[in-house]
């Protein structure tokens, strides 16, 4: 709840369990654990970056959408697309722009698209084309 999700280091604990699931997972059958891809928004924007940094190559790719920050994310090993509506009052754009930019700098595999607008989350025909183009992501890094 807003509670939890408003005390420092939130995304922390949340990245923490969202690694944990991941990895208890294998104790599953019958699952493909060779094809897991990540997504997340706003907050989990930043859960997803601290994950995969953690998971490494076990996650093929991730996507983020109107990040929140951007999780230290310049040494990722997980090819990232990124997705944000330019006018964002919720978390500016500049964090995914910046975002890319340390990726770039890195020579890390990345897309960006920045969506005209204001919407936080995707709407419309700006979300079916968020989906598409992640789900494309995703195909292209099986």
């Amino acid at each position: 709840g807003l509670e939890f999700t408003r005390r420092r280091q939130a995304d922390a604990w949340y990245s923490r369990d969202a690694i944990a699931c991941f990895l208890a997972l294998s104790s599953l059958d019958d699952l493909d654990l060779s094809r897991v891809y990540m997504l997340g928004h706003s907050m989990g924007a930043a859960i997803t970056l601290r994950a995969i940094q953690a998971l490494g190559p076990r996650v093929r790719a991730a996507a983020v959408w109107s990040a929140s920050s951007d999780g230290g994310a310049v040494e990722l090993s997980v090819p990232l697309s990124i997705q944000h509506s330019e006018g964002d009052s919720s978390t500016s754009v500049a964090i995914s722009t910046e975002l890319a930019a340390q990726l770039d700098a890195a020579g890390s595999s990345y897309q960006l698209k920045i969506y005209p607008g204001e919407d936080h989350l995707f709407t419309g025909q700006d979300f079916d084309d968020a989906v598409a183009r992640d789900l494309s992501w995703f195909e292209r890094h099986r």
